[in-house]
């Protein structure tokens, strides 16, 4: 009986030592500003989780004016890691928005998916599709709105590093269109 008690008692001590961590809420894309609205705390047990990840007996006033960033990507659900942490604007990327026709294969890209860019020549031209871009990350999606939005169009903002933003940009404003294909894998792990 006293084995019993002692083992009940063991069990419910290692249950209540969890700690209130940091997760992202949904999906958080590199370079973007790090706010209280953008997370959820999760009760873990993790050894050492203060060393690892973001907690809230972290993030008082002072620490949120500091301008946090990510310097990577967090999946929706994801415990924040304090590696993906930064203060610096990450001045290589650059938003460029599309859009994105009901029915294309762009269809259901998402916050966080990563895509590869593609220059399509129009039908009176020989050129090959190009690849412009690849391994970039979606970290906008909105319902396109205005007078000349097509009913159910989208606009997809992506992430461009600015070693391929001029070609981004001469293939956007050309002849043809750019297309954004989705990577096996769809998410930045």
């Amino acid at each position: 009986m006293a084995l019993g008690i002692g083992l009940g008692s063991a069990i419910i001590n290692a249950a209540s030592n969890t700690v209130t961590v940091y997760a992202a809420a949904n999906t958080l894309t590199e370079g973007a500003a790090l706010e209280p609205g953008n997370l959820v705390t999760k009760e873990v047990r993790i050894p050492d989780h203060e060393s690892y990840y973001l907690t809230p007996e972290v993030t008082d006033a002072t620490w949120w004016q500091g301008d946090p960033r990510l310097a990577r990507t967090i999946s929706a659900g994801e415990l924040v890691p304090l590696s993906a942490l930064t203060n610096e604007i990450n001045s290589q990327l650059r938003p460029v928005t599309f859009s994105v026709g009901v029915g294309s294969s762009e269809e259901g890209l998402e916050v966080g998916t990563v895509v590869d860019l593609w220059h399509v020549s129009d039908v009176n031209s020989d050129d090959e599709p190009r690849l412009l871009a690849q391994g970039l990350q979606v970290s906008g999606v909105s319902e396109e709105t205005g007078p000349l939005a097509l009913a159910g169009s989208k606009a997809v903002t992506v992430l461009i590093p600015l070693d391929d933003l001029k070609d981004v940009l001469h293939a956007k404003s050309s002849a043809g269109s750019v297309e954004l294909v989705r990577q096996l894998g769809g998410e930045t792990p």
